[in-house]
């Protein structure tokens, strides 16, 4: 049996746990989030207890069910990177977020209503097979750039 590797399949579950699983423990098993924000210079003492008191000696299944204990409680950590909470993150890029997903349903049916109705108004016409091209084409674009 012939297995296509080109075949985008990002889309399936099955593969992003595969993927996860892979990374997990591979090189990132190693690490952990302070790895590249300690100064060598630290006391090793200091650095247990700081790896103590994030939970980051636990084993991975134990930090993930208080990561997922948090985030139903509104906790989703502190971000090492910005020295704040990332819910705080978040919120502060919510309001474009919600913009932009407005003005993209916006636009898109502002296109696909009067397209669709085209192509149903002349089925099996060059129109309908130019829009029925022009669609599919559209709908491959994000994955042609994301490969």
């Amino acid at each position: 049996m012939e297995i296509n590797c080109s075949q985008n399949t990002d889309h399936y579950p099955a593969n992003n746990c595969i993927k996860f699983i892979g990374l997990y423990f591979s090189s990132s098993h190693a690490r952990d989030a302070l790895t590249g924000l300690i100064d060598p210079s630290i006391d090793p003492a200091t650095i247990e207890a700081m790896r103590e008191r994030l939970g980051l000696n636990n084993p991975w299944y134990v930090q993930y069910i208080d990561w997922i204990k948090g985030v139903l409680q509104g906790d989703f950590g502190q971000s090492f990177r910005f020295k704040m909470p990332v819910s705080e993150l978040i919120g502060g890029r919510m309001i474009n977020t919600l913009w932009l997903s407005l003005a993209t349903l916006i636009l898109t049916y502002l296109i696909a209503i009067p397209l669709g109705i085209i192509s149903g108004r002349f089925n099996d016409t060059w129109l309908d097979r130019a829009i029925t091209v022009i669609r599919t084409l559209a709908l491959q674009h994000p994955y042609s750039f994301s490969h």
